[in-house]
């Protein structure tokens, strides 16, 4: 049987929730949703300018703008995520042999010549290395590892 909306010819098939009222899957599913088998949503271009319209003239408060910004800020779409053993080799197989132009080169130096530690983070990352790089008595499991020259070296 052959759905009744006009210009349809979709089969209304047998054993189908909208079979019984003569109608296919999409125009039972509009009669569901709008009470009407002839209700069309709006193009998305359509809503969006729509919505543009409305929203021309509007003033965001600085409080408003200020939480938009802080909810923006950063990179997290990993966040709190381990990458697995296998994915962790893939991009270092992909990386590796990679060569980076001089410029490229240059613009890394010269953000890691602005970076700067405080005192106390200094402090922090020194105790992590040698815990890291010492035996249980104290000496340096390698010869260029935490001697006294390369901890007074700058960060």
């Amino acid at each position: 049987m052959e759905c009744k909306v006009e210009g349809c010819h979709t089969e209304a098939r047998a054993g189908h929730r909208g079979a019984a009222k003569g109608l296919c899957a999409k125009h039972y599913q509009r009669v569901r949703r709008h009470g009407d088998a002839d209700t069309v949503l709006h193009s998305a271009a359509e809503t969006r300018a729509k919505i543009s319209a409305a929203n021309k003239g509007r003033t965001v408060s600085a409080e408003t703008r200020a939480k938009i910004s802080a909810a923006l800020r950063g990179h997290k779409n990993n966040l709190g995520k381990t990458r697995s053993a296998k994915t962790r080799a893939k991009i270092s197989a992909a990386l590796k042999g990679r060569t980076l132009s001089a410029e490229t080169r240059a613009k890394i130096g010269a953000a890691s010549k602005r970076r700067t530690h405080s005192a106390e983070a200094i402090a922090k990352i020194s105790a992590a290395h040698i815990k890291r790089h010492r035996d249980r008595a104290g000496r340096a499991t390698s010869p260029q590892c935490c001697t006294d020259a390369a901890r007074r070296r700058p960060i």
